[in-house]
């Protein structure tokens, strides 16, 4: 079965759509005894320092970084879709992030309602191949860097539409997914990218790309899936 991840980090220009900083994080001071990964309590609410609206300005997607931000309408699309295995998190925007003159700017009026999307529902991967399980917590850590694409142990798949992965912060999904949002003309700020293919790109190389980052991005655009037609 072909799965694909939902693509928020390459190939987008962050600085030409409204995006801030994630400023309530979760405490990283309880790990586990065994491996130490961070064991957190997230807050009730995502709390996010606008740091620019950007010439697109507030598109499907909240860039912030680490967290997968969508806004209220896709959300709805995927719910009234009946795709499974994710929860969401209220996201506000509290104001402009300090420094660089922001505060003197007129603050947007109208700001659409985001989401963060908290997957429920986990599976393994086959490959890249496993190199550490911590027996107390569970945790994995595959090696990423075989560049093997993402090869799900469908033995751990609960059937959930939308789905994380075990040691990393890849979200995956089923091809209805990916086709209801692309015919939903969302394929600019929402791509995707086949499981499989996922990371077996060239890595950005400063010496040979930074003459040609459009170059670079080209290459890239040759792994991002944008229409139905290429699913």
């Amino acid at each position: 079965m072909q799965f694909y991840e939902i693509e928020l980090v390459h190939n987008r220009n962050e600085f030409t759509i409204a995006g801030g900083i994630w400023v309530n994080p979760p405490s990283y001071d309880k790990k586990c005894s065994v491996c130490g990964k961070a064991i957190l309590e997230w807050p009730d609410e995502i709390e996010i320092e606008l740091e620019r609206v950007g010439r697109a300005g507030f598109v499907e997607v909240l860039y912030n970084g680490p967290l997968a931000i969508f806004r209220q309408d896709v959300i709805d699309l995927w719910q009234s879709s009946g795709f499974t295995g994710f929860t969401t998190r209220s996201v506000r925007i509290t104001g402009w992030r300090k420094g660089k003159g922001r505060e003197k700017r007129p603050f947007p009026a109208e700001i659409p309602q985001y989401r963060q999307l908290v997957v429920t529902s986990k599976v393994a991967l086959k490959q890249p191949p496993l190199l550490y399980r911590c027996p107390a917590c569970g945790h994995k850590k595959y090696d990423f860097d075989r560049k093997t694409g993402l090869h799900v142990d469908v033995s751990t798949w609960d059937g959930s539409s939308i789905f994380g992965t075990d040691g990393s912060t890849h979200i995956l999904c089923v091809r209805e997914v990916a086709e209801v949002t692309l015919r939903a003309g969302l394929g600019k700020s929402i791509p995707f990218v086949r499981a499989d293919m996922y990371g077996t790109w060239e890595n950005y190389n400063a010496q040979k790309w930074k003459h040609s980052v459009g170059a670079y991005n080209r290459m890239l655009e040759q792994y991002i899936i944008r229409r139905v037609e290429d699913l």
